[in-house]
């Protein structure tokens, strides 16, 4: 059965509280919960991972997306086993829906964070090179630190073999973005502020899914 992009949703939201019921400590609410719920991906042709996974759009431009923005969404969804992709003036993040929510919460919460540190520098009258190997340098430490919390994180073991389940799962394709900025930096100062605003910023984030917490701690 064809399905509009709304009415996919819809129906996903559904069987993902659905599946939520089949935990219960009920066994007879539980396994009419659980029936339901593949009656229903039958009916619709879906797949288990297409009812727990989700995609969101966590940034729209107005024009060609700058690299530090597509890496550091890229980074922020490696951390939380997520996707990135960009599709052409915006960012969609796929994946699981806690991971998903997370991946938001971070990547806003760093992209304001960084806009705010440039129009401070920019207040001060530096100049667009500046500007630019400043932003960049900022992003390539909060990679490295995203990096080395990476491999720290409780979900660090699943981290493959989730964003593997992404890929096969999503009827779309699914491109993966790399870190693909020109770091051809010049600026002694840029470097140096860069280095140390990135280091202090908190990559401290916690988010509470049903019978479970997530921290990230760094």
């Amino acid at each position: 059965m064809l399905l509009t992009d709304e009415e996919r949703e819809k129906v996903r939201e559904k069987i993902q509280k659905l599946f939520s019921l089949s935990q219960s400590d009920n066994p007879n609410e539980a396994s009419i919960a659980l029936q339901k719920a593949t009656d229903l991906m039958k009916n619709y042709g879906l797949s288990k991972g297409d009812a727990l996974l989700t995609e969101k759009i966590i940034y729209r431009g107005n024009g060609r997306i700058h690299g530090w923005i597509n890496a550091l969404a890229s980074e922020v969804a490696w951390l939380n086993n997520c996707v990135a992709v960009n599709n052409k003036y915006m960012i969609k993040m796929y994946g699981k829906d806690l991971n998903v929510m997370l991946s938001e919460e971070m990547f806003k919460y760093l992209y304001d964070t960084i806009r705010r540190l440039v129009e401070k520098e920019k207040g001060t009258g530096k100049g667009k090179k500046f500007i630019s190997e400043y932003k960049i340098i900022i992003v390539t430490r909060l990679s490295e630190r995203m990096k080395e919390l990476g491999a720290q994180v409780s979900w660090a073991p699943d981290r493959e073999k989730e964003v593997e389940f992404v890929r096969k799962n999503f009827k779309k394709p699914v491109r993966v973005q790399a870190l693909n900025i020109t770091l051809g930096l010049q600026n002694i100062e840029a470097i140096r502020k860069g280095i140390a605003v990135a280091d202090g910023i908190s990559l401290n984030k916690q988010t509470t899914d049903i019978g479970s917490t997530k921290f990230l701690t760094s």
